[in-house]
């Protein structure tokens, strides 16, 4: 596989498992992640719940 280069610093892959057990394929996703150098997340319970309780509004935040 050819390595690109991106004007981004970083590179994510994100995962989202949401069951108790691996899902099949899902070392091979993982390791071929870090042998591109991607780095790799898994997301449980589910991805939207994540981005909606780290985008909330806070009152820390403005």
């Amino acid at each position: 596989m050819e390595h690109r280069r991106t004007e981004y610093g970083d590179v994510w892959c994100v995962i989202d498992v949401e069951a108790p057990r691996p899902h099949a394929g899902q070392d091979e996703a993982l390791a071929l992640a870090q042998r591109l150098g991607v780095k790799a997340v898994l997301t449980s319970p589910c991805f939207e719940l994540w981005i909606l309780l780290h985008r909330s509004v806070r009152p820390d935040r403005t």
